[in-house]
């Protein structure tokens, strides 16, 4: 699966572009792989590369495991951006 994101900030002192092609690979209904990467672009002068890498795993009777992780920068108070390194696990199961 392909998808893709586009966002787009205009405030006084930050005009922000971020733009994030995503691949999503199933595998067996067990295993899904995701990648992608976050092209930034401040002020119309300083670009930044980011990325976001997941994986989801299902394990009969137990549930799914999904860990996350991305690298992003994010506007500061100041007008400049701040690398923001965000990762995350977790744990689902129906009833």
């Amino acid at each position: 699966m392909l998808q893709g994101n586009l966002t787009v900030t205009d405030q006084a002192l930050i005009h922000l572009v971020t733009m994030e092609p995503l691949v999503t690979y199933p595998y067996k209904r067990i295993l899904t792989l995701t990648g992608g990467i976050k092209y930034s672009r401040l002020n119309h002068e300083q670009t930044l590369l980011g990325g976001t890498a997941g994986m989801s795993i299902l394990i009969n009777h137990f549930g799914t495991i999904q860990f996350n992780y991305d690298k992003v920068y994010l506007p500061s108070y100041n007008g400049n951006l701040l690398p923001v390194d965000l990762g995350r696990i977790t744990y689902n199961r129906e009833f």
